[in-house]
């Protein structure tokens, strides 16, 4: 019990620990952590004196932790997200709650029609909807912000579960009127020149084209990145340049999509799940019903 006491004292200044090291420094994890970076000092001292050994290397703005000091973070950032953790779903229990992550550019048509078809049925479930990037949705999944996940393609990543639902062309979309636009379809080489408009780093759309680019050598001129799809699509209408987007990202009417006639121009939409998690009842049938769904476009 003493050393169950002992352990718990420490953890305020375990905490400044691991915050000094997640932002970097003292005056930045004391702004996080709203304290005064003298304040913040002085809990790593009292640490220190507390455990005997020297954490953190004092040299000007520098820091630099000591072998003890970097084992120490380590393990307290493991202790602390398990905590987070474990605080968000502790305020979960006996709610109804889903939450769900998905890429933007499945938030127009798809997602709301899965979700409308659910709450016909189960009409006592709320929804909590998150978008992101694929790499972002792998991490809230990870850290347990979301029970569910759409992502495109599905992640290989350990203790993630992936179950593909659909494969999804991505098209190139264009001003009514212009050159390209009369096209029925486009091989990606024909885009050499163009100034193109592209999803950021990240997101699946542009993992796909990054791929098609890669494959047949083409050096892309892109003149614009964006998280949002939808912009996109309205960029390209403006006649800012040609867009590269899946067909669900909506936008400006004065557009037209040509498809590209290169295997590579597709992705897998896979509903996501923490491998070897028990879901709540709610978010198990909610997981079944989107496996079941008719497949998107």
């Amino acid at each position: 019990m003493h050393q169950y006491r002992a352990s718990m004292a420490l953890c305020p200044n375990l905490l400044y620990l691991s915050s000094i090291v997640e932002y970097g420094s003292f005056a930045a994890a004391a702004a996080e952590l709203r304290m005064t970076p003298s304040t913040l000092s002085r809990g790593i001292r009292r640490l220190e004196n507390e455990l005997g050994m020297a954490l953190v290397l004092r040299s000007g703005r520098s820091i630099e932790l000591t072998p003890a000091g970097r084992l120490l973070a380590e393990h307290s950032r493991l202790a602390l997200r398990q905590v987070r953790i474990g605080l968000r779903e502790a305020r979960l229990t006996g709610t109804k709650l889903v939450r769900v992550g998905l890429l933007r550019s499945l938030g127009s048509d798809y997602m709301p029609a899965v979700v409308g078809s659910f709450v016909a049925r189960w009409p006592d479930v709320e929804f909590s909807l998150r978008e992101g990037s694929s790499d972002g949705l792998a991490d809230m999944l990870v850290e347990r912000e979301i029970d569910v996940a759409m992502i495109a393609p599905p992640p290989e990543r350990p203790g993630i579960a992936a179950t593909v639902l659909f494969e999804q062309r991505i098209d190139v979309v264009v001003a009514a009127g212009t050159r390209l636009a009369g096209r029925a379809s486009l091989d990606v080489r024909e885009l050499a020149g163009e100034n193109l408009i592209l999803s950021e780093s990240g997101y699946a759309a542009r993992a796909v084209a990054d791929r098609m680019f890669e494959s047949v050598g083409l050096h892309p001129k892109v003149i614009f990145e964006t998280d949002n799809m939808e912009m996109a699509v309205s960029l390209a209408a403006a006649g800012v340049g040609v867009a590269v987007a899946p067909p669900t990202a909506r936008g400006n009417d004065g557009v037209v999509r040509v498809p590209l006639t290169d295997p590579a121009a597709r992705r897998d939409v896979a509903v996501c799940r923490l491998a070897g998690v028990a879901l709540a009842r709610h978010v198990a049938d909610f997981f079944d019903h989107v496996t079941s769904y008719p497949a998107g476009s």
